[in-house]
């Protein structure tokens, strides 16, 4: 064969060789989005609170063959030479959960998505595939656990988002009787100075769930406070006396019924 007929056939080959690879690679997307569709099938089996979004991408491969020599070999001093490219069209997946959470709580923390569950024998190197299966990352806890069905993924998912609005309800809960147990200090106790605790008073240390009395005579109480039946309740945390006599401390405590 002449120069010309043998880089012919080279062009030709690579041609070949990279349409192969294109086909391999289109073939293998082509398995995988068959399995997000049907473990998304699975999943909205036991909830409709999960949406299958598809990504279009583009995967190019490069047709690049050898120059080659009077003889017909490779010119590897020879820059290769870009001839064009085969392009393979594919999709990207992800599974989104589309239910409602908390404010300040984000849909990207719950994800669910296949992924080829692999084995591999202590002791050796060879790695055996069980084929794709669904998976779950919660948050920042990334499960180990691979499932077959969406049963238990849809349990997970709805157990996290509970427990999301659970702390949510619970904080909103505790802020209303903070605002509440306040209020009712500072209608009760008008003689005195009310505030919110967190600081150290008198010598006193006192967290923000607490409410701090400050008398004119300069003794403190510090209040807990709870719910009861939908009433403010307030017990004695702490006292500080300041500066008062011991006398008048004790006649103070004396009468009080």
């Amino acid at each position: 064969m002449s120069h010309k007929e043998l880089q012919q056939k080279h062009i030709k080959d690579t041609f070949r060789a990279v349409q192969e690879t294109a086909n391999r690679f289109k073939s293998e997307k082509d398995k995988i989005e068959s399995e997000w569709n049907k473990y998304f099938q699975e999943v909205v089996k036991h909830s409709d609170n999960f949406e299958l979004i598809k990504t279009p991408r583009t995967q190019a491969y490069e047709v690049k063959p050898y120059v080659l020599d009077a003889d017909g070999t490779y010119s590897y001093s020879s820059e290769r030479v870009l001839l064009g490219t085969v392009d393979v069209n594919y999709n990207e997946f992800e599974i989104i959960y589309t239910g409602k959470l908390p404010e300040g709580e984000n849909n990207r923390s719950i994800r669910v998505f296949i992924e080829e569950h692999t084995t591999t024998p202590r002791g050796s190197w060879r790695s055996t595939s069980h084929g794709y299966k669904l998976k779950v990352r919660l948050g920042y806890d990334d499960s180990k656990t691979y499932y077959k069905t969406g049963r238990p993924v849809v349990k997970m998912v709805e157990d996290y988002v509970k427990s999301k609005w659970d702390a949510h309800n619970a904080k909103i809960k505790a802020r209303d009787l903070k605002t509440k147990a306040f209020g009712l200090a500072f209608s009760k106790y008008r003689n005195s100075i009310v505030d919110f605790g967190g600081n150290r008073v008198n010598n006193l240390v006192t967290n923000y769930n607490q409410i701090v009395v400050k008398n004119n005579n300069g003794s403190v109480v510090v209040l807990n406070y709870r719910d009861v039946n939908g009433e403010v309740e307030f017990t004695v945390a702490q006292v500080s006396y300041g500066s008062l006599s011991a006398d008048s401390v004790i006649e103070a405590l004396g009468s009080v019924k």
